[in-house]
């Protein structure tokens, strides 16, 4: 991979090899290079006009002439790499034999060239010139002359600024300056996709090798991935801080098998003498000193995207980090609710006052149609063993189904319009939360009589209740189904106990209505949204408030944590669907492909596939591998097969300590797993040594080999930290807990 920069110098790097990049300083600043298809040379364009050709193997530069009598902006080798263009400021769009380096056609512009792009038969070339715009124009080498042109229908003009042809040669993408990606067919000469996807300038476009997705990259800072095929889904990647200037599929054999060992999802290519930073950290000296805004980089075509932008970092971002779409149902009803099976695999959909829908997500067809009501189903919920389907109505009525035939078992009748039904974790009681009350019931599912009223207090008058008291917009059971969380109009959060009733805690979780939560695995930390489009990370038993983000224009309506506690995944009114970093509060993806008001959200039980409905007739179910995925080890010591090894294990890890219980038919022996997971934190925190979640854990592990006195001094050591990053912060209360169960094994 090759990078060129305003501070004059190319630096290209082999992504196998753990060694630093070749650092070839440069006469002038380049804007533009390529690389030859067999990839093993690079033409770079300077700002003086100047053309290079570096040879890779041999490690300098083979060739090099005066091309244009300005800065060349755009380069392109044919597929067969038998040609090279360039386009320039003078206006000049240039065809080279770069072997024998002689001019082999050129076309006259009246503006300066800014992009240009090869068609698959490697006789047509496509140009756009600037800042003014214009039409595109392609071009024919074998007759010399202008094959034709590319207009807007509606503008007449595209103000074109990124080319790319796709693979097949019958469509190609134009980014432009207006924020704006079309995709033209070119045997019509119709636009065939058009997107406003970016809130900047669309500096590139870049289709995969296979044509089926189109990355771009904007001045907005971020680079998004659209499924062409299926136009409206796209997937954004954020992590540059400024203008992104370049995006390129990276090969498919340097995938997850092979490595990039020094690099985590996201994080910037480190430059001689740098450490490679993560996507939100700050840089190190070394790295902030060679500093330079990318100009453009190429990649010598999919397992890996790479983008290159204004703040002088090239980051990289792993094929199943950019998700891919397992189902996607168009419907002519608004969808009210959703929610999966305890195994995952089927998909409960209510469209209003339509048949309930199941679905099998995995082979995408419709198993039941369940009827029975006539008022709106606003809420459906699985019982835990997956043999039955609950639903609450707009009438105020509970519907039973049974899940393997469709058949209706029972009605529960006596309540106001259902909001919110949901099932208790490993019992048989329904959590029932009607229409503008401020109490939510607990139903046995069985007899369908109220077992509990839970009320919450006015907040003016502490442990009173009165009809006055807010309007519960909110619930959630917490995953040991021993708890229940009600968020009312006013932003309380009030935790009840299932057994008696009892409030076991209550505070002032968000400054406005709250309208969603959910809860990590271990019941201990909750994620809560509501109409400020602020989401926040709790520690609701001591009153902590973990990190706080704006996540969404306008109220936030779903919230759910991912089963292995490691992303938060929130939805809102303005349709967009975004992952959260749990630890940090980082964005780590947003998947934007809802054009209104999104009312499901769902993680399957396993974590690996993300459901997302919405007020524009849309379901989709994402493969949700970008959320599970692990981070590939920063080290370049465990290079190769290795580390990716390492990084599987310590996922494997990870998964232990947050969520140590086991699925029925699995077999778990302590004795032999604590061991290995202690080493393998051990070797984690090698690599980061002022991990202090990582810390935190060793210290878990410690504990629960008995290992009392390291337990204890390892949990000082996280508490000595005082850092006040939201990983500290969880790390903190999982050391404090360490050592109150260390006080009570010694009968302090």
């Amino acid at each position: 991979m090759a990078s060129v920069g305003e501070d004059g110098r190319l630096r290209v790097w082999r992504l196998t090899a753990n060694a630093p990049p070749a650092d070839v300083p440069l006469a002038q600043p380049a804007r533009a290079l390529a690389w030859h298809p067999q990839g093993r040379r690079l033409a770079v364009g300077a700002s003086d006009g100047q053309l290079m050709i570096w040879d890779e193997t041999e490690g300098r530069a083979i060739a090099h002439w005066q091309a244009h009598a300005g800065a060349i902006n755009t380069l392109g080798w044919s597929t067969n790499g038998t040609r090279l263009a360039s386009g320039g400021d003078d206006g000049q769009l240039i065809i080279w034999d770069a072997k024998a380096q002689f001019e082999v056609a050129r076309f006259t512009h009246t503006a300066p060239v800014v992009a240009t792009t090869w068609a698959p038969d490697n006789d047509r070339v496509a140009s756009a010139s600037g800042p003014a715009p214009g039409a595109i124009q392609i071009w024919s080498l074998s007759s010399g002359a202008l094959a034709g042109s590319l207009k807007d229908p509606f503008e007449g003009i595209l103000p074109a600024i990124s080319l790319a042809w796709n693979p097949d040669g019958r469509r190609l993408a134009v980014g432009t300056a207006h924020w704006y990606v079309k995709v033209f067919d070119l045997e019509t000469g119709k636009v065939v996709y058009e997107h406003r996807l970016h809130r900047g300038s669309v500096r590139c476009v870049s289709w995969s090798s296979t044509g089926e997705k189109l990355a771009t990259a904007s001045d907005d800072g971020t680079i998004r991935v659209q499924h062409f095929d299926l136009h409206r889904h796209y997937i954004v990647l954020p992590g540059h801080p400024g203008p992104v200037s370049s995006v390129a599929w990276v090969a498919s054999e340097f995938s997850a098998e092979r490595g990039l060992p020094s690099l985590q999802r996201g994080a910037s290519v480190p430059k001689p003498g740098a450490e490679p930073n993560a996507v939100g950290r700050p840089s190190v000296a070394a790295d902030q000193n060679v500093r330079a805004p990318l100009n453009g980089y190429e990649v010598a075509a999919d397992g890996f995207l790479a983008s290159g932008g204004q703040d002088g970092t090239v980051r990289l971002w792993p094929a199943l980090d950019l998700g891919g779409v397992v189902t996607h149902s168009r419907v002519t009803r608004w969808l009210s609710t959703l929610a999966f099976d305890p195994q995952g695999r089927r998909l409960a959909m209510a469209w209003g006052d339509s048949p309930l829908e199941i679905w099998d997500t995995d082979t995408e067809v419709r198993i039941h149609r369940l009827t029975g009501y006539l008022a709106p189903l606003r809420s459906v919920a699985w019982s835990p063993n997956g043999q039955w389907i609950a639903g609450g109505d707009g009438e105020g009525k509970i519907h039973l189904w049974d899940a393997a035939t469709g058949a209706a078992r029972q009605i529960i009748p006596g309540f106001r319009p259902i909001d919110t039904i949901l099932w208790q974790p490993g019992g048989e009681h329904l959590l029932v939360l009607e229409e503008h009350a401020n109490e939510a019931a607990l139903v046995d599912s069985k007899s369908g009589d109220r077992s509990q009223t839970l009320r919450v207090p006015h907040p003016l008058t502490a442990g009173t209740t009165s009809e006055a008291a807010p309007i519960v917009l909110s619930a959630a059971w917490t995953p040991d189904g021993r708890r229940v969380a009600l968020g009312d109009e006013t932003g309380r959060l009030v935790i009840f106990e299932a057994a008696d009733g009892r409030i076991a805690a209550e505070r002032q979780a968000a400054p406005t209505a709250i309208r969603a939560i959910s809860w990590r695995a271990d019941s201990r930390f909750a994620a809560v949204g509501g109409d400020g489009g602020t989401l926040r990370a709790i520690a609701p038993f001591d009153g902590r408030t973990v990190w706080t983000i704006a996540a969404h224009r306008g109220r936030i309506s779903r919230v759910a944590w991912h089963p292995d506690g490691r992303r938060i995944g929130s939805a809102g009114e303005d349709g967009r669907v975004r992952l959260f970093d749990a630890n940090t509060g980082e964005e780590v993806l947003e998947v934007a492909q809802h054009y209104n008001h999104i009312t499901g959200l769902a993680w399957s039980p396993d974590g690996t596939k993300l459901a997302t409905g919405s007020h524009d007739y849309d379901v989709w179910v994402f493969d949700a591998a970008f959320g599970t995925r692990p981070d590939l080890s920063r080290t370049s010591a465990n290079a190769g097969r290795g580390a990716t090894d390492f990084a599987r294990r310590d996922y494997e890890t990870a998964l232990l300590l947050r969520k140590p219980w086991v699925t029925a038919g699995e077999q778990f022996d302590e004795a032999e797993w604590l061991p290995r997971a202690l080493e393998l934190v051990e070797r984690q925190l090698r690599i980061d040594p002022e991990a202090a979640f990582l810390q935190a854990q060793r210290a878990q592990l410690l504990l629960k080999l008995g290992r009392l006195d390291e337990a204890a001094q390892a949990a000082r050591g996280v508490m000595a930290q005082q850092a006040s990053t939201t990983g500290a912060e969880i790390a903190g209360s999982i050391a404090r807990e360490v050592l109150q169960e260390v006080s009570r094994a010694r009968g302090d």
